[in-house]
């Protein structure tokens, strides 16, 4: 037998244990901490992550979930993911800059609630709010964003007036302040938002009447160095979305949250968007969440 010949039969040999090694090796997911120590958004994205890490232990092995690298804005984040080192999984809305430099998983983890916001506002523009009807009314008004926010690209677009800070808790503080008139955030963010900073939000209300229409699905985006990891989340969150644990998850966080907003009651301002067209993904109504749901 030649040499290259046992070369070719030592490859064929150990390929089956380099496979095996390779289907048990352990999966590392590192992510970045929290913008803020009152930020606990992250705690239910971190929850739907580890459950579709948990269902496909067979077919992929152990996984580890490390929250070692830095607070990061998007941009940041982005160059960050390219190689991997600091971080290798980031949730976001939707973008052509991540969808061509990661790995998009498309499925909405947060069932699309992102896409309804609420208003904090200075309780003495209460009176102004309640004369709001139109988006056109709305952008005589001033709000207050934070840098690098898919909002913040989408009332630009649409010729709002607006604050850009660069600081997510400095936001609060700014409307308390009065700096501006309101501040947008996710149905499933203002109320515990709020509660968490009570103490030192004195003037600062949740608009009781409106509620903003901004199309923003969050998807799960993986480094490109790591295609076998993007391939076992999008398994383990296909199976989620199939056996509805991704629908319990959202309940568990969210369906109260949903029950305070009442959005059936409230007059829903579309504010227009940003997002990339995907029709695909938009018509599968098992991946969203349902306006009736907070009935």
């Amino acid at each position: 037998m030649t040499p290259a010949n046992l070369s070719f039969l030592a490859a064929m040999l150990t390929l089956p244990l380099v496979l095996s090694l390779d289907l048990h090796a352990l999966d590392v997911v590192k992510l970045p901490k929290p913008q803020s120590t009152k930020d606990i958004r992250f705690i239910h994205k971190n929850e739907v992550l580890r459950a579709a890490l948990e269902l496909t232990k067979e077919e992929f092995g152990p996984y580890e979930i490390h929250f070692n690298a830095p607070i990061m804005k998007r941009s940041r984040a982005l160059e960050a993911m390219k190689s991997g080192d600091l971080i290798n999984v980031y949730f976001s809305p939707p973008k052509k800059l991540w969808a061509e430099n990661t790995i998009v998983i498309d499925v909405p983890i947060r069932r699309g609630v992102l896409s309804y916001r609420l208003l904090l506002v200075h309780k003495n523009d209460l009176e102004l709010f309640s004369k709001i009807n139109t988006a056109n009314d709305l952008k005589k008004l001033k709000a207050g964003l934070q840098h690098g926010w898919s909002t913040t690209d989408a009332l630009d677009k649409s010729g709002f007036d607006y604050v850009k800070a660069y600081n997510f808790d400095g936001l609060f503080y700014m409307l308390e302040s009065h700096r501006f008139n309101y501040l947008p955030r996710g149905v499933h963010e203002v109320f515990d938002e709020l509660d968490a900073r009570r103490d030192e939000l004195k003037n600062v209300v949740i608009e009781p009447s409106l509620a903003l229409y901004l199309p923003a699905p969050t998807y799960t985006y993986v480094s490109p160095r790591e295609p076998r990891l993007a391939q076992r989340i999008e398994m383990g969150m296909k199976m989620m979305v199939n056996n509805g644990l991704m629908k319990d998850i959202f309940d568990k966080y969210y369906l109260d949250d949903l029950k305070k907003a009442k959005l059936h009651e409230r007059k829903i301002i579309d504010v227009g968007s940003d997002l990339e067209d995907n029709s695909k993904i938009l018509e599968m109504k098992e991946l969203w969440f349902d306006f009736d749901e907070g009935r």
